[in-house]
């Protein structure tokens, strides 16, 4: 009896530390399954205020119905862009995010070092190390480490800015994918204003943008969209001519120019001429803003109201900011063919300081309005328009206010062209931030969190179990 006993105690135990044993391989099994998994998809949550290790909706959306196979080459490891800095481990997950939310998208980390075969594929982008190449079909664009990052110069040297790696790579993705880009044309040579940041953001939301010198050289006809960016001398009647010309288009219309007026107003008699034609004028004073919840470090740089949404498919709650605005005036609402309507004003709270104001000047409650900031003037043939878009100040575009996700501006702008040239992606990237505290891990830090918790802590408890157990079956 004794005997038989301790023969089913045996089978007992062994029968249990069987079972233990499968419960081992199967915690194992688990976080081998799981590390793939941290690969493939997204499993962390992103914390930081403005999502900056996460891609946007939109460019999830896009991605989600491609029909093209889109390949991302790192040529790098991916631990170095992990450890390099923080900026760089930003980049890194957002180029993860890439993959794991779309099945026609494929992302490599590749060592180019180890791999010098990569350089002569791509001899004619002429890669570096840490560079990348996004490609589909036979089409395939460099996006180099420092396209990456907006960079500002400070008294300590340079600094990283803010993000504009999403802006980036959709940018390549919508390049190789997209056979007609629409075209916009910036004029220079008018001691026009820097418009790199401009030009930056434009071709990095798939648009074709090109330069010319407006005082000597032709439109060409196949622009969707022609940017002048504030010039400080009066255009020439030879040039307004090309520019009626332009937006004539043989009598068929179907074009498009934004007008960005200087932050002071100069003598332009030409130009005043042809704005005044398409029902528009621009006052020589500034917008001041009386109420402080409505202004950003100056009476001068204030909150805009936004109208015409429907028209320019814009719907976002972000406020837009305008520093330096001067007035537009509406001469009509309608003469002929032609409509003019404000896309943005000022709130109701303003008044417009005269340019020759004195120090001591004050608005008085008569003077406080709303006055537009920016005005579309548009005039039809047949079911196309041609339009001519003035905004008041260059202070709407400066690179601070456009690539900060704080204002609505560079959504604003890019939306501006995406409605004008009927441009059907309509997808509206710009760099973001990369304030806040990160509440993500390093490659590194995260496997070993995770070898700790789902192989280490496991393991311990369950041999602290068998201890227990065994210490309880011989008491």
């Amino acid at each position: 009896m004794k005997k038989q006993l301790k023969n089913n105690k045996f089978k007992h135990g062994v029968a249990s530390l069987g079972l233990i044993v499968v419960f081992i391989a199967v915690v194992v099994v688990i976080n081998v399954f799981v590390n793939i998994l941290m690969t493939k998809f997204p499993l962390e949550i992103d914390l930081t205020s403005n999502k900056i290790f996460n891609i946007t909706k939109e460019t999830k959306d896009y991605i989600t119905n491609l029909e093209n196979d889109v390949y991302i080459d790192v040529l790098a490891t991916e631990q170095s862009y992990s450890v390099a800095s923080e900026y760089y481990a930003q980049a890194g997950k957002v180029i993860r995010q890439y993959e794991q939310n779309s099945s026609k998208i494929k992302v490599k980390f590749i060592d180019i070092i180890e791999n010098p075969q990569l350089a002569e594929k791509y001899s004619d982008l002429d890669v570096q190390y840490g560079d990348i190449v996004v490609s589909s079909n036979d089409k395939k664009q460099k996006v180099t480490a420092y396209d990456l990052f907006n960079v500002q110069q400070t008294q300590a040297g340079e600094e990283v800015s803010s993000s504009k790696a999403e802006q980036a790579l959709t940018s390549a993705i919508l390049n190789v994918i997209n056979e007609n880009p629409k075209k916009v044309l910036v004029l220079s040579g008018d001691n026009t204003m820097d418009a790199s940041h401009i030009i930056d953001i434009l071709s990095r939301n798939s648009y074709h943008v090109g330069e010319i010198n407006f005082l000597t050289e032709e439109i060409p006809q196949e622009t969707d969209i022609i940017f002048i960016p504030a010039p400080t001398v009066d255009y020439t009647k030879d040039q307004i001519q090309k520019l009626d010309k332009y937006l004539d288009n043989n009598g068929e219309k179907g074009k498009n120019v934004i007008f960005i007026s200087g932050e002071t107003k100069k003598e332009t008699p030409n130009l005043d001429k042809f704005l005044k034609e398409w029902g528009i004028s621009i006052e020589t004073g500034g917008i001041v803003e009386t109420d402080k919840s409505l202004i950003y470090l100056s009476p001068f740089i204030s909150i805009q109201d936004v109208f015409q949404q429907d028209l320019l498919k814009y719907d976002s709650e972000t406020p837009i900011i305008i520093a330096n605005a001067k007035a537009i005036n509406v001469l009509f609402d309608f003469a002929g063919d032609r409509e003019v309507v404000s896309l943005l004003k000022s709130k109701p709270s303003s008044a417009l300081r005269p340019a020759d104001a004195g120090e001591n000047w004050k608005p008085k409650d008569a003077d406080l309005k709303a006055f537009s900031t920016a005005v579309l003037s548009k005039i039809k043939s047949g079911d196309k328009y041609s339009n001519l878009v003035v905004i008041s100040s260059v202070g709407f575009i400066t690179e601070e206010f456009i690539t900060s996700t704080s204002f609505g501006n560079g959504e604003y702008f890019i939306n501006l062209f995406d409605s004008l040239s009927d441009k059907e992606e309509g997808i509206k990237i710009v760099p973001k931030e990369l304030g806040g505290v990160s509440l993500m891990l390093s490659e590194q830090e995260s496997l070993t969190l995770t070898i700790i918790f789902l192989l280490i802590v496991p393991i311990f408890i369950i041999f602290m179990g068998i201890f227990v157990w065994i210490r309880r079956r011989n008491m």
